[in-house]
């Protein structure tokens, strides 16, 4: 007669009187480790890890991404962008009060001044040159002076008439100014333009320092050229010395400022072109030193018709070009 088990039971657990008894080859309970005991408990070496992950490479957490390279800032606007800065200026000129407007008119007709007296004491003082190597002394004159006055202008944010003739006209022709601003500001900047030049040719010849003989002879020179050709030279100057102003702001750095600066503007004062500013400091100190000049000699054959040649070397000549080229009028790149 054959013996029969009885059946398991659906949970696994054998019946009989060895049921509800814990099985010698069960697991023993889980221990409960505290945060204490975990915390203090040693690292796993990477044999131990490996074998936890069953026997797979070591898990290692991803390194973070590295952040994208920062694009270069350029050194200067170019192109465009350029004219859109000047158009931004001149808007911004053309609102500026009169408690601004006329003291930094002032202090740019000072660093005319300065620029001027410098290129006279350094350029203006060699004699030997003129006679030997008259190439040399236009060069010194040219280069050490004027481009200083207008590093300074730029720089420190004065408002000088000869660059504002380009900015304001350049935003009255974008809409972004309104006439009567662009008429108040060049005539009351050209005004505060000559009180500080003037201001400071009478300081320089009280302190005893006239340049020698060239602002008088300077100042001579200056009142005897034709209309024409006063005109003429001034509006070749104040092209090139737009083009400066405008290299001075669109530059960031101090060091490209001056080189944007340098060039044009001593290729004005090399060439001897006639810059109404300059003028009104350098006949003023001639006239102060006894030059034969009256003061409405100097304004009817030099100040007036140079201050309008200037304007038109700024607003239409420059102005014009690049309004053309990229204004809101301007036609569409192909």
């Amino acid at each position: 007669m054959q013996c029969v088990r009885p059946a398991v039971a659906a949970c696994g657990l054998p019946r009989g009187p060895l049921a509800g008894r814990p099985s010698r080859t069960a697991a023993p309970p889980a221990r409960r480790i505290s945060v204490k005991q975990h915390a203090a408990s040693p690292p796993v070496d990477a044999a131990q890890d490996k074998l936890s992950n069953g026997g797979g490479p070591t898990q290692t957490p991803a390194a973070p991404a590295a952040p994208p390279a920062a694009h270069p800032v350029a050194d200067c606007v170019i192109g465009p962008a350029v004219y859109a800065l000047c158009v931004s200026l001149g808007e911004a000129k053309s609102t500026l009060p009169l408690s601004k407007m006329i003291p930094l008119g002032i202090a740019a007709g000072i660093y005319v001044g300065f620029g001027a007296m410098l290129a006279m004491s350094v350029g203006g003082n060699m004699p030997g040159a003129v006679a030997s190597n008259p190439g040399l002394q236009k060069f010194l004159f040219g280069a050490y002076g004027f481009p200083t006055a207008i590093l300074m202008v730029c720089v420190m944010g004065a408002e000088l008439f000869t660059g504002n003739a380009a900015f304001c006209t350049m935003a009255l022709r974008e809409g972004r100014a309104k006439l009567g601003g662009v008429v108040k500001n060049l005539s009351v900047v050209w005004l505060a333009n000559f009180v500080g030049a003037a201001a400071l040719a009478a300081t320089f010849w009280a302190a005893g320092q006239p340049a020698g003989a060239t602002p008088g002879n300077l100042a001579v020179a200056k009142c005897s050229l034709p209309l024409t050709q006063a005109f003429v030279r001034a509006v070749l100057c104040n092209f090139l010395v737009c083009i400066a102003v405008i290299q001075g702001n669109a530059a960031r750095s101090l060091a490209s400022k001056f080189v944007g600066i340098l060039l044009p503007l001593s290729c004005f004062a090399s060439l001897g072109l006639e810059h109404s500013v300059a003028n009104m400091f350098i006949i003023t100190l001639g006239m102060l030193g006894g030059a034969d000049v009256t003061f409405a000699q100097m304004m009817t054959t030099n100040i007036i018709p140079v201050t309008i040649g200037n304007f038109v070397g700024a607003a239409v000549v420059l102005g014009g070009i690049y309004g053309a080229a990229y204004g809101k009028k301007a036609a569409p790149a192909s």
